[in-house]
């Protein structure tokens, strides 16, 4: 094995995770846009709709990230990713928890909702795995 073909072998695992981190960050962006607008359409009331607007915008937000993964180099926005999800999954949880206590959504939106946010928090806690885990 030559020098040159031992650095392309150790910078796989590298290109594998960028490439997981990105498309983890795309999902998980899309997924609270989507589902927050979901949220916010279908409340049972104007609390459930605030509720969903926030979740909207961390949707956003989470997407912009997503779009920053493109064209800056992961480490220098590991930081950013990995607060965009650890706030990704505290207000996911917080909201799912109120959208339960409270019934802010009815019969099968809040079984779309809950199915969705258990889909968000195992992508977000994934995302943080990889980025606290491997350097990108």
């Amino acid at each position: 094995m030559t020098p040159q073909q031992g650095v392309g072998a150790r910078e796989l695992p590298g290109k594998a995770t960028r490439r997981a981190v990105v498309i983890l960050q795309f999902l998980v962006g899309g997924l609270m846009t989507f589902g927050g607008y979901a949220f916010a359409f279908f409340a049972a009331n104007s609390f459930g709709a605030a509720l969903g607007w926030i979740h909207f915008a961390v949707g956003l937000v989470g997407l912009l990230a997503a779009l920053l993964t493109l064209t800056v180099r992961i480490s220098q926005l590991r930081g950013f990713l990995v607060a965009i999800n650890v706030v990704s999954i505290a207000y996911s949880l917080f909201s799912e928890s109120l959208a339960e206590t409270e019934s802010l959504l009815g019969g099968p939106d809040l079984i779309g909702s809950l199915v969705g946010t258990l889909i968000a928090v195992v992508m977000s806690a994934s995302m943080i795995y990889l980025l606290l885990r491997r350097p990108t």
